[in-house]
């Protein structure tokens, strides 16, 4: 069985969608048994928070913008009545916050309003795949996911989630058809939309991949793999194609972006591969991240501190300080000194 999470960027638009499309037609019919995680399209889940803030802030006028913008770019993706009804819910959920008059909004509410994203997207790509005849069902990650009431970055309680993650997957590749829930969502015990964290979607695959023992968790992105340093930055930086599951959680742990540095913790001791994947490339091999690799990595990677940045090269054991206006030079410097 192989779960498959797609990322914001890689169903973007129309475009990326068909990729997509035809990336999970090609896993369907190499392997039955397949749960798809979503996350929100684009930068939907940034429009959220700036329609949350203006709702917060009782400014209707531009918290009502902000939703015609979320509201337009999903219905030039699809148009059908259970999309309808999500963005008219979505509609009286921010009246309703800006209606309140001035006052404190909370974590939770937040977390309501910025689920839309992934509950929209999953519910579309729900809507694509049956009209292209791949048998589909959505089951909402909230039902399954149990969490603590640490709203916008919830803890998952495992021994709640696990069993209800068996029932609803088993229940549904039994009946010959495609699972599909959202990225970034849990609930608490009493019900209470909660999310995961940042790149929360990815942690999601690897609750439901540990959960029902997945041969491979595949994370579809549009990047070529776990790269030796910041690409945007770095230009000669390259693909790493092996890496253990301990150096990726160490590489997000000292800030690399690339996985939510939670995912590797439901996984890495029943010892499933992940494969980070590209996209808009469905031919480049990414990266592998399995439990035992032959050879060492050294990645360089870095995160804000009180006086700049602490940058780290990942399997050299190094560290550096540096002011926050010397990054980008010293980041080149040093893949330099490392890599050529």
């Amino acid at each position: 069985m192989i779960v498959a999470k797609f990322g914001g960027t890689s169903i973007e638009d129309s475009v990326a969608i068909k990729r997509v499309s035809s990336i999970i037609t090609n896993l369907h019919n190499n392997e039955k048994k397949l749960v798809l995680v979503f996350s929100a399209a684009g930068k939907t889940t940034k429009k959220l928070l700036n329609c949350f803030t203006a709702a917060k802030n009782q400014n209707y006028k531009e918290a009502m913008a902000i939703y015609g913008e979320i509201k337009n770019g999903h219905q030039k993706l699809a148009q059908f009545k259970k999309l309808d009804m999500l963005l008219e819910s979505l509609k009286h959920e921010i009246e309703s916050l800006c209606s309140q008059g001035p006052k404190q909004l909370l974590l939770k509410e937040q977390d309501r309003i910025i689920a839309y994203g992934e509950l929209i997207s999953s519910t579309i790509m729900e809507k694509i795949l049956n009209d292209q005849k791949i048998p589909s069902i959505l089951i909402d990650a909230r039902s399954m996911i149990k969490t603590d009431e640490n709203f916008s970055n919830a803890s998952v309680l495992f021994e709640k989630t696990n069993p209800q993650i068996k029932e609803a997957v088993k229940k549904i590749i039994d009946s010959e058809r495609v699972f599909i829930t959202q990225g970034f969502l849990g609930s608490t015990l009493n019900g209470e939309t909660t999310t995961l964290g940042l790149e929360g979607s990815d942690y999601t695959a690897a609750i439901i991949g540990s959960a029902i023992s997945a041969n491979e968790i595949q994370l579809w992105k549009t990047v070529p793999g776990i790269m030796t340093a910041d690409p945007t930055i770095v230009k000669e930086a390259s693909v790493i194609r092996t890496i253990t599951h301990a150096e990726m959680e160490t590489l997000s742990n000292l800030g690399a972006k690339c996985i939510h540095p939670k995912a590797m913790g439901p996984i890495k001791a029943q010892d499933i591969p992940i494969r980070i994947l590209n996209s808009s490339n469905a031919n480049d091999v990414g990266t592998l991240i399995t439990s035992n690799s032959k050879i060492p990595i050294r990645s360089i990677t870095y995160q804000e501190s009180k006086d700049g940045y602490q940058v780290s090269v990942v399997g050299e054991k190094k560290e550096y300080q540096i002011k926050k206006d010397e990054l980008d030079f010293f980041l080149i410097k040093l893949h330099r000194e490392i890599f050529l």
